[in-house]
């Protein structure tokens, strides 16, 4: 089962930020000066994913601007403050 954990905002910004570097662009407009993440970050086996919505007032409704949730690795999301679960220890 998914757990799931509240981004403040400077978690969301960092979350944008990240997603901006890594080239990462609304499929409908080409933007990335629009990315506004989500506030609800969901854990999976091995990663964290944040929904991440194009702002850009040209869209007619809110879009999921990368057509699916923006992955994070568990070292990009402990770096911005997110829970992550510990480390397996070295056999």
């Amino acid at each position: 089962m998914p757990r799931t954990q509240r981004l403040d905002p400077a978690q969301q910004r960092a979350v944008e930020h990240l997603a901006r570097h890594q080239g990462c662009v609304c499929i409908d407009c080409g933007s990335s000066g629009y990315l506004k993440s989500n506030n609800k970050a969901v854990q999976f086996r091995g990663h964290i994913d944040v929904e991440v919505y194009c702002t850009n007032e040209e869209h007619p409704v809110k879009v999921l601007a990368l057509g699916e949730p923006f992955t994070l690795t568990f070292d990009q999301a402990k770096a911005i403050g997110l829970r992550v679960p510990p480390s397996e220890p070295p056999m």
